[in-house]
């Protein structure tokens, strides 16, 4: 009967066994903790979980965006990689390539497999942006498809 009474409202009873506060006051403090730490906690989570997801997967880094190891840039902007991701902090990822190594911002990157997509978006969005056009070039390039990225690149 107990436990029904627990899982059912809870609140009364939390309320009973901590006296000293008082019914209400504590009853309004427990509703406001049950409210408010989900949305403090819960941000911290999806960030934990949108970069955990990126390790171990190939991205390229949109338009060539710099690759850097604190200020130091360890492969500069127009340089093309498939990348690995080998860890996350926050929202920076650490890829590797080869012998280049070094941090990018995860809005900076976009997976090996969706950046055809991306590139074409971005082209749909613009068709005067060469940028576009060679990155998707290079990724055809990348997968083989050596027809679409001479017509990208001209």
């Amino acid at each position: 009967m107990l436990w029904q009474r627990i899982l059912l409202n809870p609140l009364p009873i939390v309320t009973k066994q901590i006296p000293v506060l008082g019914v209400s006051a504590t009853g309004r403090m427990i509703k406001r903790l049950l409210v408010v730490l989900p949305m403090l906690v819960l941000p911290h989570l999806v960030l934990a979980q949108e970069t955990s997801s990126w390790i171990g997967q190939k991205v390229v880094t949109k338009y060539g965006y710099s690759i850097k190891i604190g200020d130091r840039v360890v492969e500069k902007q127009g340089f093309f990689h498939v990348y690995t991701v080998q860890r996350a902090n926050g929202d920076r990822l650490l890829v590797v390539s080869d012998s280049v190594e070094g941090w990018i911002p995860a809005s900076q990157v976009v997976r090996f497999d969706q950046a055809i997509d991306f590139y074409t978006q971005e082209i749909k969005a613009n068709p005067g942006n060469s940028g576009a056009w060679r990155e998707r070039g290079l990724i055809w390039k990348e997968k083989k498809d050596y027809d679409k990225a001479i017509a990208d690149f001209n």
